[in-house]
């Protein structure tokens, strides 16, 4: 795996633009796989997922695979006010673990010499990429799968937050249309963060750029490309993109956000329905735990792309000590609580009502998929409190030696140096994505 460094990481803090924040610049923990048994196994993913749920989530699900066997845990129910409970086959928006998908589509016409990582913006969507200091001759293909664009984006728009911000204004915006060249101008309107290759900073922007790229380069819609080189070849059979359907068709828990900040008068909002247009390319795909698990460990495994290629996506930006960003994937190591060394690679992603996170050890083997139906902007105590019960999970899933018997965990602050920006729920990264 090769590193790049850049001298300055952009990334904001402030609560009410968390949503719009980078999917990676959160403090998930991932380590060497443990030898447990199954039942042991099931057990404890049951507990963390029946204590994630207990946080304030309406309803949790999540699937472990270890070298092919799988264990399923829930907890909550699928839509508040009714008993059913979360359906271990459900659907769910996954926000920007999108983007790891589109860029292996990208890496895959790469393979085939249909175009190159360094080739410019402007090549392929000539003209489409210019004002306000913006320049997409100046700007690689590769720079914006790994976000060293300096693209603003789009989502921290603040009109563009108006529709997601606020009970009102989801509900008022929920079924309408974006094109690609709507969410592209968002950004536009604004200076680049930064010159091109000079710095780090997540950006749904550049997805929503790579989706009309896939296009210019292929005839076809980055959602048929999609469709055609992974998840027809995978059998990824519960996973498809909604375009303008606000619906999520099949079994699937509801969505919930809470607009509220006050934990004892908590309210949650609806928000399954979500024309997901305004995502595109860098968040719009529905799937299953199941479908996320055999992605991931066949990416890894190298099932997806050429060892050239994978090499390729696995090259990182630095982001802190020992977690970097590659082309449309996030990896960290670091030295796990009861010792040994951790590393893993994955994403995670959010969206109105859906936070969602995708992990794997280095060879795929060992892969995990926690899906949760509750997200926030504004209530502190559940996000810090999802986010604590999550690591903990986490902890359970990769480090050796440690389960639901064992001692608590040490906050994973002190596990890792990740910039402590996005938290479970509060993201949405990608309008949150």
């Amino acid at each position: 795996m090769k590193v790049k460094t850049l001298l300055k990481i952009n990334c904001r803090t402030t609560l009410t633009l968390a949503i719009a924040l980078s999917l990676l610049c959160s403090t998930i923990i991932a380590a060497i796989p443990a030898s447990v048994s199954a039942s042991a196994a099931r057990d404890t993913l049951q507990q963390d997922v029946n204590a994630l749920q207990a946080t304030g989530n309406t309803g949790v699900l999540a699937q472990l695979v270890d070298h092919g066997d799988s264990t399923k845990a829930r907890a909550g129910v699928a839509k508040q006010g009714e008993s059913d409970p979360v359906p271990f086959n459900g659907r769910f928006r996954t926000g920007s673990d999108t983007k790891t998908m589109v860029s292996a589509v990208v890496l895959q016409l790469v393979g085939e010499h249909k175009l190159l990582l360094d080739d410019s913006v402007e090549q392929w969507l000539p003209g489409v990429i210019q004002g306000n200091g913006n320049d997409g001759s100046k700007i690689t293909v590769r720079q914006l799968l790994n976000h060293t664009s300096g693209l603003f984006d789009f989502t921290q728009d603040d009109t563009f937050l108006t529709t997601i911000l606020t009970p009102e204004g989801f509900k008022a915006n929920r079924f309408h249309h974006y094109e690609p060249q709507d969410l592209i101008n968002i950004a536009l309107a604004h200076q680049p963060n930064f010159a091109p290759g000079t710095s780090w900073s997540y950006s749904n922007t550049n997805y929503i750029v790579v989706g009309q790229i896939i296009k210019a380069v292929t005839g076809k819609t980055w959602d048929k490309e999609l469709s055609q080189r992974i998840i027809k070849p995978l059998s990824l059979n519960s996973t498809y993109v909604p375009g303008d359907d606000p619906t999520i068709n099949g079994p699937h828990a509801h969505g919930y956000n809470i607009y509220t900040s006050d934990p004892q008068n908590r309210a949650y909002t609806d928000t399954t329905l979500d024309n997901m247009t305004w995502a595109g390319a860098a968040g719009a795909v529905i799937t299953t735990t199941k479908d996320e698990n055999r992605f991931l460990s066949a990416l890894l495994s190298g099932k997806v792309l050429a060892p050239a290629q994978l090499a390729e996506m696995e090259t990182t930006v630095e982001l802190a000590p020992g977690i970097g960003y590659g082309l449309g994937i996030l990896h960290e190591s670091f030295n796990c609580p009861a010792g040994g060394t951790g590393e893993f690679w994955g994403h995670d992603g959010g969206t109105v009502g859906y936070a969602t996170y995708v992990l794997a050890t280095p060879d795929g083997n060992r892969s995990v998929v926690v899906s949760q139906s509750t997200t926030t902007f504004s209530d502190l105590q559940y996000a810090n409190d999802s986010r604590a019960a999550l690591n903990t999970l986490l902890i359970h899933v990769f480090c050796p030696g440690t389960n639901a018997n064992s001692a608590p965990a040490a906050p994973q602050k002190a596990i890792t140096s990740a910039p402590e920006i996005t938290l479970p729920g509060l993201k949405m990264t990608s309008g949150i994505l």
